[in-house]
């Protein structure tokens, strides 16, 4: 299971929606609680999140909601953490947001091509050039980290599950190195990727 999903071909109104209409919708819900810091504003944002996923873009909710194991661990620490230090309420405020952010994403994966995202991101980058930025290459640069991530994930995933099938602790050099030298290949095939491609 990816942080992000992967787009899901569609034709609901989310679907059909304009890049920066989308974006909007992002910055606007997924920023407000953040700066609001309450709890009722926090928990109408996750529903506005949930209910775009669900109903308007009609993404299935088995596909659209379940989170993966490493955010569920990386949240209940901030729980616990939040418990001991502050108050429980502030660790659930963050969690919450939190998990309104990755819908949010989730809800511009599923519902635009990469594609899309790419012109629309080079389009915002055009400005830079007046410093002398590549809007081009910036926008390849936000595509590729955004699929590397979950696919650096999935390696990992896939290690652990294979370190625990042998008996061997998540901890384990043994487990460890496997995904890391896969890592490594995947950055050196795409750094060789984009040579091939005359970007530097």
């Amino acid at each position: 299971m990816s942080f992000f999903g992967a787009y899901y071909p569609a034709t609901s109104p989310m679907h059909r929606a304009p890049v920066w209409s989308k974006y909007l919708a992002m910055l606007a819900i997924g920023f407000v609680p953040f700066v609001a810091a309450n709890m009722w504003v926090s928990a109408v944002a996750l529903a506005c999140a949930v209910t775009l996923l669900l109903v308007v873009a009609r993404i299935p909710a088995l596909l659209a909601l379940p989170l993966p194991i490493p955010l569920l661990l990386m949240m209940s620490g901030l729980v616990a953490y939040h418990a001991l230090a502050t108050t429980p309420m502030r660790g659930a405020l963050y969690v919450t947001n939190v998990v309104t952010v990755v819908y949010l994403a989730r809800l511009m994966t599923f519902t635009t091509t990469s594609s899309a995202l790419i012109d629309a991101i080079a389009l915002g980058a055009r400005p830079l050039r007046a410093v002398g930025a590549d809007p081009e290459k910036i926008a390849l640069a936000v595509a590729l980290m955004w699929r590397s991530v979950p696919h650096l994930v999935g390696i990992f995933g896939a290690v652990r599950d294979s370190a625990r099938a042998r008996g061997l602790n998540g901890l384990s050099p043994r487990y460890l190195i496997p995904g890391i030298i896969q890592a490594v290949g995947f950055g050196l095939a795409t750094s060789d990727a984009l040579r091939a491609r005359g970007l530097d």
